[in-house]
């Protein structure tokens, strides 16, 4: 056997020993609770063990993802709560014989059961859907919550869907708030309002010429010929592809979707992959019905809302209820609040413009184009959040202050060791840069 035939087996053997270490130690280590201390919003799904099946039901054509709970089952969920926290959740049985759901609080350590926290008797959720919330603010520090049937036969079974903790230290910390909608044009009602609170980007081209496939750009910052979703193809988006919402999941954001129209794709749809809700209605005054609802809820937590709304039978444009939502918006603290609003489709032979306002963004106009493809990376740029590297829309943040397209996009992506082409001084590039990145935010 030639020599390095033996370091290649011992490399093998060194490597398969070492993960074998580790599975034994994954094993004997018990996962270590969330920690709040960053703040905002969790689907209390990811932590219940032992790990039920996720499951996906419609309560009121609202998508939920959740689990079922039956008499012999208990799962518990370790956390560290702050001040406040609130649990959302939509429960839901089929029978009304006997027993109740309840919520129950140990902390850790404790041999007890656990004190219950919230119950609801099975008669009282049987056949319809019912939202709760359920104030946890005696349960400051770390605690465990458990999910169970108490005095229910067999048979019984309740559905958790949707649940969520919502911590009010979270509140304000970050949202984005994106519309997309019908009948947005400059002579829309309110516009001389929004010219003057916002930013005002006179032309903004969408990614197609359906709706469908200009929401997939929006969604994942690629054109068409990548996503390949909209047209005869509809809402599927292929397997592999990253969506904003997505990535905000990552970094514990809630995310949802409201869409309206006939033709709209439906809460299956692919170009959807992240969102944690997502809702089809036949006419945009639902949708918004349903966003002011979610605002209301969930809507001062670390969230994405995406309101895409196209014109129904027989509906004027679906602008005046999305006015409704982004009035809602703007009644609130807007200092850390993202509001992107867009068209459609182009007016008049025109394209529709873009409005961007909060997330402490000065107000201004610009009549240089921009594409609605370049909302992916304009998100990542205001929140702080690192875009991934394959985007080709450019940030809409470029013509706001003044910013050469390419190098404000080489900005995202240089890294540590790598060079900007014929740049000399590299760091005092990026100073200047970053100078006139922070220049845009009062």
């Amino acid at each position: 056997m030639r020599p390095y035939q033996n370091v290649i087996l011992v490399i093998v053997f060194v490597a398969i020993a070492f993960s074998a270490g580790g599975l034994w130690f994954a094993s004997r280590v018990p996962s270590i609770p969330l920690d709040w201390s960053f703040g905002g919003v969790v689907f209390a799904l990811d932590r219940i063990e032992p790990r039920p099946e996720i499951r996906s039901d419609v309560a009121e054509d609202r998508q939920l993802q959740g689990f079922w709970v039956r008499p012999e089952e208990k799962y518990t969920f370790e956390i560290v709560l702050p001040p406040g926290t609130v649990l959302d959740l939509s429960l839901r049985t089929e029978t009304g014989k006997g027993g109740r759901f309840e919520l129950t609080l140990q902390r850790p350590g404790d041999t007890t059961e656990g004190s219950v926290v919230f119950f609801r008797d099975l008669g009282e959720i049987a056949g319809a859907w019912r939202r709760e919330r359920v104030d946890l603010s005696a349960a400051e520090g770390r605690c465990v919550l458990g999910f169970r049937l108490e005095g229910a036969g067999p048979g019984a079974e309740v559905f958790v869907g949707d649940a969520r903790l919502c911590v009010p230290e979270a509140r304000l910390r970050r949202r984005v708030v994106l519309i997309c909608c019908d009948g947005f044009g400059p002579d829309s009602d309110g516009m001389k309002e929004l010219a003057t609170s916002g930013f005002w980007l006179e032309e903004a081209w969408p990614g197609a010429a359906d709706p469908t496939g200009s929401w997939a750009s929006v969604l994942t910052g690629l054109y068409p010929p990548q996503h390949r979703a909209g047209f005869d193809r509809g809402g599927d988006l292929p397997e592999g592809f990253l969506t904003l919402p997505e990535l905000l999941l990552a970094k514990g954001w809630a995310s949802v979707a409201f869409v309206s129209g006939e033709e709209a794709p439906g809460p299956d749809a692919g170009i959807f992959q992240g969102f944690g809700e997502v809702a089809r209605h036949q006419a945009s005054p639902e949708a918004a019905e349903d966003a002011l609802d979610w605002l209301e809820r969930f809507g001062d937590s670390p969230s994405m809302l995406a309101l895409f709304l196209e014109k129904g039978s027989g509906e004027t444009e679906p602008w005046t209820a999305a006015n409704e939502v982004l009035n809602r918006v703007l009644e609130g603290e807007l200092s850390q609040t993202l509001v992107l609003v867009m068209g459609n489709r182009g007016q008049k032979g025109d394209m529709p413009p873009l409005w961007i306002a909060g997330a402490g963004l000065a107000p201004g106009r610009s009549e240089v184009a921009v594409h609605q493809v370049g909302v992916f990376l304009t998100v990542c740029h205001a929140m702080e959040l690192n875009p991934p590297r394959d985007l080709e829309g450019s940030t809409l943040l470029a013509p706001i202050g003044g910013y050469d397209i390419t190098k404000m996009r080489l900005l995202c992506e240089v890294r540590p060791g790598e060079y900007l082409g014929d740049e000399e001084d590299r760091e005092a590039w990026l100073e200047e840069q970053r100078k006139r990145f922070r220049a845009l935010f009062e």
